[in-house]
């Protein structure tokens, strides 16, 4: 995930009065020890994946036993699930900094 999208993200919620917001910093360990996801300046590519959010969300759905945060991605409303799951990014080690739009694997 793109750690600097979230953080913007989390204070336009905070900014907008959006509950529970306080609490939550992506540079703060996370359930695995490390920030969440990386900073944009180490990601090479941001790839567009909306035309498959309903998929996701259903794949989300289907294993929503197996981990404690799923909850709280399907109670996301429509509008802020597509704005935070829309995108993969990835980073190509070697890769000149800085983060292209688009699928990596076209001629």
């Amino acid at each position: 995930m793109n750690r600097d999208a979230v953080r913007r993200f989390a204070e336009a919620a905070k900014a907008a009065g959006a509950p529970d917001t306080d609490e939550w910093d992506p540079d703060q360990p996370m359930d695995d020890g490390n920030p969440l996801g990386e900073p944009e300046s180490a990601i090479s590519w941001r790839v567009d994946v909306s035309p498959w959010l309903e998929r996701r969300r259903a794949s989300l759905e289907a294993h929503r036993s197996q981990a404690t945060d799923v909850g709280m991605m399907l109670a996301m409303p429509p509008d802020v699930f597509a704005a935070f799951f829309a995108h993969e990014h990835y980073i190509e080690p070697g890769r000149p900094p800085g983060m292209i739009e688009g699928w990596p694997f076209d001629d």
